[in-house]
């Protein structure tokens, strides 16, 4: 005699072998509907929803939202859209967003800087009026000693620049004579 097994005791034994096994799959599985597998699992007394298991990042391991695109926590995607570069006037490494390092290669920005403070230093040295750092002790003693322009120094500095700088150091201004 052939044994007819109905489709309440099918559902029963997948959703028993694979608990976590949706009720859409189940449905495909038996031949009726996701509502049908639903109705048969509340007659049962069995759960008809089931939890996914928790989110881990692929990086770290830290538990994640289940609504993470990429599969990341939060401080290491953080950490992921950087790209590391190194300084053209201090040497020193920094970080910035990816983005924001292709898009200055795409529009042909040679130069990488920590900041304004070295892209000043570097831009002063290669446009500026010349040499920058002038030790003015050592000016007001070759003063002393009868040198009176910059270039007798050998420095490249415009007039305008050297007066502006001996102002600012409470030193005397340069006559042309």
């Amino acid at each position: 005699m052939a044994v007819v097994v109905t489709v309440t005791d099918k559902v029963a034994e997948l959703r028993s072998k694979a608990p976590q096994m949706p009720a859409i799959e189940v449905a495909r599985q038996v031949g009726v509907s996701r509502e049908r597998v639903r109705q048969i699992l509340v007659n049962l007394g069995l759960p008809t929803r089931f939890r996914l298991p928790p989110r881990r990042c692929s990086i770290c391991g830290t538990q994640i939202e289940r609504d993470s695109l990429t599969g990341l926590c939060r401080a290491c995607r953080h950490e992921s859209c950087r790209v590391t570069l190194v300084c053209d006037e201090c040497g020193r490494q920094y970080k910035v967003r990816r983005s924001y390092a292709t898009a200055r290669q795409k529009r042909g920005c040679r130069h990488k800087f920590c900041g304004l403070r070295c892209m000043g230093k570097w831009a002063g040295r290669h446009y500026g009026w010349g040499v920058q750092w002038v030790d003015w002790d050592k000016l007001r003693s070759l003063r002393e000693l009868g040198v009176r322009h910059f270039h007798e120094l050998g420095y490249t500095h415009g007039k305008l620049h050297e007066n502006w700088e001996c102002q600012k150091r409470g030193l005397a201004k340069y006559s042309r004579s």
